[in-house]
């Protein structure tokens, strides 16, 4: 998937969060700087950031079970270190995340994580990239609202078809 296809999506996630929380009644302010390095947008004015991706189904926890989750990337596959993403996630006073839809689950979630202090950010080296990255579990996060509207679902759908058959898990 493309730099563009994800910076499409990360938008449209950003927009969904802000029409969601606004039919909530809170006061969604997005922010204007489409690379502001503390927050996406505020809500009822505390800092929020947004992360739209796919669900990583089978995180490796460090008791060596396997939960879903969701993730930020350390580093990437090449070595590129992002100084940025984690401390972020782990400061904002709102941490969403919007969980894309797929064939076999065709439902777009979004939920938020625990205040900053009981975020607890599981540390692992994706398998199939070789990505280092921090996995927030799914378990300690509330979902604020589940969305069916086809047209959404579709627009967020995660049709990645990797070469080895257990890339379905992670859809």
């Amino acid at each position: 998937m493309g730099n563009k296809t994800l910076e499409k999506i990360g938008a449209a996630g950003e927009e969904l969060v802000s029409l969601v929380y606004t039919q909530m009644g809170c006061v969604v302010v997005m922010s204007e700087d489409k690379y502001d390095q503390e927050k996406d947008m505020t809500i009822d004015g505390e800092e929020a950031e947004v992360k739209s991706q796919t669900v990583f189904r089978n995180f490796p926890c460090e008791d060596g079970t396997f939960k879903p989750a969701f993730t930020v990337d350390i580093e990437s596959a090449y070595g590129k270190i992002y100084h940025n993403q984690l401390d972020k996630c782990k400061k904002v006073k709102k941490l969403i995340y919007v969980g894309r839809s797929s064939k076999y689950d065709p439902v777009v979630r979004i939920h938020q994580a625990p205040p900053p202090e009981e975020r607890k950010f599981h540390i692992s080296r994706n398998k199939h990239d070789g990505r280092l990255v921090a996995g927030l579990l799914i378990e300690d996060m509330k979902i604020v609202k589940e969305i069916r509207n086809e047209k959404i679902v579709s627009y967020f759908m995660d049709e990645w078809k990797g070469k080895n058959a257990k890339s379905l898990q992670y859809s």
